[in-house]
């Protein structure tokens, strides 16, 4: 189970020590588009699931989970689609097709980075993400690779645009660790517009 810190010590060093889990729990509910990063067995999916604990139970959510270890809390238990069992139809364009209101994805697959973020740098909203990550910049930097290498169009591969892009489709970028069996979250990002060709990014924690 992740340990969420309901607050940060007293130290005024340290930045944005008034987060909580009601903060992440507000960004869900008001359809922030959330990017959560670490490495394996670090609690993503767990994460994940207790997010979507807090989508409204009116939306109509899409999973995208090749384990099939999510279990989807929120949203309506009537229109909680899995994806279907055949791989080639296991995708983020299958997915958005349908039309959610909310898009989660445990594990993100390399190919299918400049989909999601063509599609939720637009004018889709509430997506929960999640990929392996050292960092919740390195996660950012991840992204942009995979775009460069990945996308379909040309003019979008120089690195300022990738990061206009990635600053469009993320509200905030939530990074794990795991010390032998703890698992925690040890940075959170939000990623507050562009400039200067670079993210405009506020540590809350």
């Amino acid at each position: 189970m992740v340990e969420l810190p309901m607050s940060l010590p007293k130290d005024t060093s340290m930045p944005g020590r008034e987060f909580g889990i009601d903060t992440l729990a507000d960004a869900v509910r008001e359809g922030a588009n959330i990017l959560i990063t670490g490495a394996a067995s670090s609690g993503k999916s767990s994460l994940l699931c207790a997010l979507a604990a807090y989508v409204p139970h009116s939306e109509r959510v899409v999973v995208l989970d090749d384990s099939r270890t999510v279990m989807v809390l929120g949203g309506d238990p009537a229109t909680v689609r899995p994806v279907p069992m055949t791989g080639s139809c296991c995708s983020v364009q299958w997915a958005i097709d349908t039309y959610p209101d909310r898009l989660i994805v445990d594990d993100l697959r390399d190919t299918e980075v400049a989909g999601f973020v063509r599609a939720h740098g637009a004018d889709r909203a509430g997506a929960i993400v999640s990929m392996p990550g050292t960092s919740a910049r390195g996660a950012l930097a991840r992204l942009a690779a995979l775009m460069a290498e990945t996308s379909a169009h040309p003019h979008t591969k120089s690195p300022p645009d990738i990061r206009l892009a990635l600053s469009k489709c993320f509200s905030y970028v939530i990074h794990l660790q795991r010390e032998n069996n703890r698992r925690y979250v040890s940075e959170v990002l939000a990623v507050q517009g562009f400039k200067d060709g670079d993210y405009v990014l506020n540590r809350i924690f």
